[in-house]
């Protein structure tokens, strides 16, 4: 709440900072290998739900408008966004990581931040700065959620061709008006 952004044209900004803290929680409160379940359950398999169902994967980097669905906000802005901040903590260790999310939250707050400053709080903080800007490109900018959240065992319908994505909507909506009619 301290560091505003600006959330119709970069949700995962945020969002990502969030659903990441959110996870983080668990290690810190219980240990490690909770924050690793906490990490497959709240980040990997809203993602891989997602994919189950058809969706596809699409750059997190892009603006609130561009997203159909919740589901797939929830998995690319949210999950995927969040698998970022993962493994810049995985590159930089804790120590430059909580320093550069330090230095963003001094630097930025009660003030609105952009994606850049977020970018150049770990670039600043990394020693391979490098590593931090293709990080940043792979999980924002390039579609790698397979690969890098895990691609679902498990397929129920495959994505949806050209135009085909909306009838799978309007089959979920007459579902989810007649389970909720009283009888």
């Amino acid at each position: 709440s301290v560091v505003g952004s600006d959330s119709q044209r970069s949700p995962y900004l945020d969002e990502a900072l969030a659903h990441y803290a959110a996870t983080y929680y668990y290690e810190a409160a219980l240990g490690k290998d909770a924050g690793e379940k906490a990490v497959n359950q709240n980040i990997r398999s809203p993602y891989q739900v997602y994919r189950s169902l058809g969706g596809v994967d699409v750059e997190a980097a892009k603006p609130m408008k561009d997203y159909r669905t919740m589901l797939q906000f929830s998995a690319i802005v949210q999950a995927k966004g969040a698998m970022l901040l993962h493994a810049l903590r995985r590159e930089l260790g804790d120590e430059q990581f909580f320093g550069a999310l330090r230095l963003y939250f001094t630097t930025r707050k009660f003030r609105l931040a952009s994606p850049n400053d977020l970018r150049e709080a770990f670039l600043a903080a990394a020693h391979n700065p490098g590593s931090v800007k293709a990080l940043f490109q792979r999980y924002l900018r390039e579609k790698h959620g397979d690969d890098d959240l895990g691609k679902p065992d498990v397929t129920f319908f495959s994505p949806p061709e050209k135009g085909k994505g909306r009838k799978l909507g309007r089959f979920f909506g007459k579902i989810g008006r007649a389970a909720a009619r009283p009888f």
